[in-house]
C-alpha cells in the first residue's frame, strides 16, 4: 500500500491537503487499484492531483501490474474527465446493495 499526503503552505492561513491510496489488489493477479485521490476543492488547479496520479501510476508501473482501475463513487463524475488524461475511461458500471 501506497499513501501520499501532501501539505504545503501557498498563503499563511492556507494550507494544501490531498491524499492519494494505491494497491495493488491481493485477489486478482497484476491488478493495480488507485482507490482515493482528494484534493481539497480550492487547490484543484495548481496541477498536485496531476503529480499524485504520476506517482502512483508510476508505482504501479514498477510493480509490473497489468490492468490499473479506479473507482469513481456515483455524483462524482466530472473525475472521469480528469482520468481520461491518464488514459482510463470507463467500462462498466458496479451497483450495489447496502444493507
Amino acid at each position: 500500500i501506497i499513501f501520499f499526503k501532501f501539505t504545503s503552505n501557498l498563503r499563511s492561513s492556507f494550507a494544501i491537503f490531498a491524499r492519494l491510496l494505491s494497491f495493488i489488489r491481493n485477489d486478482l493477479d497484476s491488478v493495480g487499484e488507485i482507490d482515493s485521490l482528494y484534493i481539497e476543492p480550492e487547490y484543484r488547479k495548481f496541477g498536485i492531483g496531476d503529480k499524485l496520479m504520476r506517482r502512483s501510476l508510476d508505482w504501479l508501473d514498477s510493480k509490473n501490474v497489468k490492468m490499473k482501475i479506479i473507482g469513481v463513487a456515483e455524483g462524482n463524475e466530472h473525475a472521469i474527465d480528469f482520468y481520461k488524461k491518464y488514459d482510463f475511461y470507463v467500462r462498466r458500471t458496479i451497483l450495489e446493495q447496502v444493507t
